[in-house]
């Protein structure tokens, strides 16, 4: 398995392989996106987590894989809900 995001960046080496590559595109959450995993994954509903959103947003620029790393990171260290609660005091996280 491959991944990258740019093929022009990849070494000739592995350029060579993709002609005989499946190619999977993945695109990237738009916000609102990100909100409706967000909710369903740490079952909230979607007013509440909107602060987190935005963080997770803003971090992540929509790549699916670091919104899971940073929902995991919040949960393990059981700061989810302090952000949440930041953010809708109006601090800048």
């Amino acid at each position: 398995m491959l991944t990258f995001t740019d093929e022009n960046v990849l070494p000739r080496e592995l350029r060579s392989l993709l002609p005989n590559a499946t190619r999977v595109q993945l695109n990237t959450f738009t916000e609102a996106q990100t909100a409706e995993y967000v909710a369903e994954t740490l079952h909230r509903d979607k007013d509440y987590i909107l602060p987190l959103v935005a963080v997770v947003q803003e971090k992540s620029h929509g790549n699916l894989f670091y919104i899971r790393e940073i929902l995991d990171t919040c949960t393990t260290t059981r700061v989810q809900s302090g952000l949440i609660a930041c953010m809708q005091a109006g601090y800048h996280v």
